[in-house]
Parts: C-alpha cells; structure tokens; sequence
C-alpha cells in the first residue's frame, strides 16, 4: 500500500481529498491508475496526430514478439502496421487492436519514463503498471527511475515498494541490474539488500563460468543436457549480456571458437541427412542417420528420424492376430532411441505409441500394455486413443 510520504505527493497531483488516515489508500491508488491510463490513451492519440508513431509489440499468440507501429486511433481501437523483417518495413495492410490487446508489459516498453521529466506522471505509471501487469518488477524499474535521479523521493519510493513486496519498513533496498530475457536488456531495479548480492553474485558467475560450462557440455556429447541449437543459442545470449565487459574480452575467444564447432558440426549433420534421405536400404539409411544424432545425441528431431527408420526396418506387423517384426535388433534400437526421446518430451504420445509398438514386437508385453494405457488415459487424440485400445487388444 502507499507510505504516507508518496501518497502525499500523489493527493497533490490528482487533487483529490480521498486521504483519510490510509483508509482510503486502495481507492486513490486505483483513482490514480484510472486517471494515468486515460492520460495515457490521449496521448498515444496525439502522438499519432503529430506524426510521431508510437512503436511497441503485440502478442499473436504464437510465442514470438511482433513489432507494430501504432499509426492511429478509430473506433476505439489502435490501427498498427506490423514492423517486418530485420529492416522493420512497414506491412502493405493495417491491423486493429483492442486497448486491451496491449499487454502491460509492452506499454513499459514504450511510455517515456527516463525522458519523462513529469515525476508524478511517472509514479502514476507505476502504480497502474503495480495493479495491471503479471509481473511487478515492470512498476519497480519504473519506480527506480524516479529514485535514482531525485534524492528527494528516494525514502518514499522505497517505503512504496517496500509495501508491495511485503517487506519490513526496516528492509534496505539496493538499485541492482537483473537481465530482461525478453527485450535483450539489462533493467535497474530496487531489491532488497540479499537478493540484490544474489543477482550480482550470479552475474559474476555466469560472466566468469558460463562460456566454460558450456564449451565443456559441447565437448562432451554424450552427456549433453543441451541440443547444439540450444548451446548456439545460450552462448549468443552470453555474448550480448556481456558486451563490452571484461568477462566478454577473456571468454569470448572460447564462446566463437565453440559456435564455429557447432556451425561445423549443423553442416556435417545436413550431409548425413541429405546422403541417408537418398539410400533405399533402410539398415544403412539409419546408421547414416545414426552419424548425425552422434554429433547432435539431445536432438528430438534427430532422435525421431533415426528412431522411426529403425522402426521401418524392423517391419512390425500384425500376423494372425499377433504383433511380430522381421528386425528384432533394429526394433531394440529403435527402444533406445524412443526412450531417449521421452525424457525430453514425455507429452509426445505418437512417439509413446510406436515406442508400444516396439515392445510389443519384441514379447515385452506388459511394458507395451504400460505405454497402451497412458495413451488411452492421457492422450487428447481420439486417433491414437483408438490405436492404443486396438494394439492393446492383441496378446
């Protein structure tokens, strides 16, 4: 809840009497809230009106960011050209959105805050972004802005924030940086003391360690927890944290030397497929193919494509009312290989089916039974529902 001395200063700025001893502190917040978020939407409209399109992202619920360029307001509704590709052309056709489609996180991203020189305006942002958006951490750096550029408002900022968090009014707050995923940015916010050492300490130790961890890991095929698409990735994601510092100038040498093995190792895994893609003997297109999950073993994709070849080779079929195979070995393999794939993905029930299949093949009846069942109680798909029940039906 508001401390005394911020909720003064937001009295002040709304010009309102609602204070009454803190009885009143929920109300005016939301009062507050309310009244930022009008201000807000008249000045995204005049922003529009003078030209100066806002840009921010949608969320279309694919998993990715998509940049917009909010080019009007009509009917209620934000009018947007998406942003493609890396030069951000403006799409051909316009798109509509609900005020409601813009997510929290995202309008943090595009109000003024640090060029805001409206202190109050800023706190009243954080206060609407304290009551709307999932994460509490967007109203805490805006907040921080405030407090590191106006000792005068740095007490009352902290009792605010020590108020949401629940934390003691004798709690010590500390301005520390923690690492936004999403946007590639370091953002300041305002912690306690403890946690704050505990972010450092992390990032120090991920600055100093993190590139040795996973040269290591890569060097180490066997034993991967990672798939060399998801090494590439963390170790770029190493190198934009750690930019321009000094664990950036020792350790990036092992970071480049270790994404050119991988660049390497993708390259001889296309040759493998596209040479395994062309043979007509199945044994020998799966140990092509084997070559490829050898210098890739965490890989689904890979795991599936092997898997499902020695499962082709081994034949499985129904003979008088009984599963058998003419490759038994290969479909032992193809075991392996399903039972790999699981542990990364446990939800794929076509991978458990064929993984029952296999089983069955090779008179392990009950571990087939076992993989027959889950599907019929877990799975969502009528078609695997219906094959598990009919493979589950035969001795």
């Amino acid at each position: 809840m508001f401390k005394t001395a911020l909720l003064v200063v937001l009295v002040s700025a709304v010009g309102t009497s609602l204070f009454a001893g803190g009885l009143m502190e929920t109300l005016l917040e939301q009062k507050v809230a309310d009244d930022w978020y009008k201000h807000f939407q008249a000045w995204v409209e005049g922003e529009c009106q003078n030209e100066r399109f806002p840009e921010t992202h949608f969320d279309d619920n694919d998993g990715a960011l998509h940049p917009y360029r909010i080019t009007g307001v009509g009917n209620g509704k934000l009018v947007c050209v998406e942003l493609l590709g890396a030069q951000r052309e403006p799409a051909k056709v316009t798109t509509s959105f609900d005020w409601d489609d813009w997510e929290p996180r995202f309008i943090a991203g595009t109000y003024p805050v640090k060029t805001n020189e409206d202190t109050l305006d800023v706190i009243a942002f954080a206060a609407w972004l304290y009551l709307h958006a999932e994460n509490p951490l967007l109203a805490n750096r805006v907040l921080t802005v405030v407090y590191e550029r106006d000792p005068n408002m740095q007490d009352a900022i902290a009792e605010y924030i020590r108020g949401k968090d629940g934390l003691s009014d004798k709690e010590r707050l500390v301005v520390v940086e923690y690492w936004d995923s999403e946007f590639q940015k370091w953002r300041r916010v305002l912690l306690p003391k403890d946690k704050a050492k505990q972010l450092e300490d992390d990032r120090k130790d991920e600055g100093l360690n993190g590139v040795k961890q996973l040269a290591a890991e890569y060097n180490d095929a066997e034993n991967r927890d990672h798939t060399l698409a998801e090494i590439e990735y963390l170790l770029e994601q190493w190198q934009i944290k750690f930019a321009d510092t000094e664990f950036f100038k020792k350790q990036n040498p092992v970071a480049e030397k270790t994404l050119n093995a991988i660049n390497k190792d993708i390259a001889k895994i296309d040759v493998y497929l596209d040479s395994g893609s062309k043979m007509t003997d199945l044994a020998e297109r799966a140990a092509e193919y084997e070559k490829a999950l050898n210098l890739d073993p965490r890989s689904l994709l890979l795991l599936s494509k092997v898997a499902n070849t020695w499962m082709e080779h081994a034949n499985p079929e129904v003979v008088g009312g009984r599963f058998k195979c003419t490759k038994e070995q290969s479909a032992r393999r193809a075991i392996e290989l399903f039972q790999r794939s699981l542990e990364r993905n446990p939800d794929d029930f076509k991978v458990l089916l064929n993984l029952g299949v296999c089983h069955h093949v090779v008179g392990s009846r009950d571990k087939a039974g076992a993989c027959y069942k889950r599907i019929r109680n877990d799975c969502e798909d009528a078609a695997l529902v219906k094959l598990a029940k009919s493979y589950d039906d035969m001795p």
